[in-house]
Order: structure tokens, then sequence, then C-alpha cells
């Protein structure tokens, strides 16, 4: 993976805002059967190969996931209608990323999750 950047060393950055949907009933973030994967919502990835995208968020109306090297990992819950940041950082020597999800008053932070090779 870190030879999809210019060098090694270099950290990728990235910061969106999103408005977590306000609920048809499709997500409930509940694994679908058999996978592990949240249902519903909607996807953000980061970077694409032969092998899958770098990164994989699932921006569900009720959780927020990441697909980690040992499958997807909920980073926090949502709540349905409320606007939400998220802020990443990928480090591609080690191939972990680490963040931040939330709102004024109500983040949530990780540290140095795996994601998948």
């Amino acid at each position: 993976p870190a030879h999809r950047l210019r060098q090694p060393h270099d950290l990728v950055a990235v910061q969106f805002d999103f408005k977590a949907d306000p609920g048809t009933g499709a997500s409930s973030g509940k694994p679908v059967a058999g996978s592990g994967e949240p249902t519903g919502g909607h996807r953000f990835w980061l970077g694409a190969s032969a092998e899958g995208p770098l990164l994989e968020l699932s921006l569900g109306s009720d959780v927020l996931a990441l697909r980690t090297a040992t499958g997807w990992h909920t980073l926090r819950t949502l709540k349905p209608g409320h606007w939400y940041n998220v802020q990443l950082l990928y480090h591609p020597a080690s191939h972990v990323v680490q963040g931040r999800a939330g709102a004024p008053g109500d983040v949530t932070t990780w540290e140095a999750l795996p994601l998948p090779s």
C-alpha cells in the first residue's frame, strides 16, 4: 500500500462532513448476514487498485464503520438527521488510520486501526 504514495513517509489527511440519513429504515447498523458488513447507507473510500480501496467507510443512518484488517469496525453510533465531521490520518509506513468523528461536544477518536492489506 505504501507504493501508492510518492513517498512511504507521506501522510494522507482527509476531512469531510456528512449528514446521517434521516432514517428510511434501510440502515440498521446490523451486519449483512455472514459478512459483518453494516447495511444500508453510503460508502466513502480512498484510493483504488485491483486489491480494492485503500480505505473504506460505511456511513449509515445510525453507525459509522471502517473496514479494518479483521473486518468491519464500528467507529461510533450516529443520530439520524444529524451532521458529523470526520477527520482521518492515514500512515502508509504502518498501514494504519487514526481519526475522529463527531459534532461539537460529541467527538469520538480512535488510534492506529490496521487496514486490510
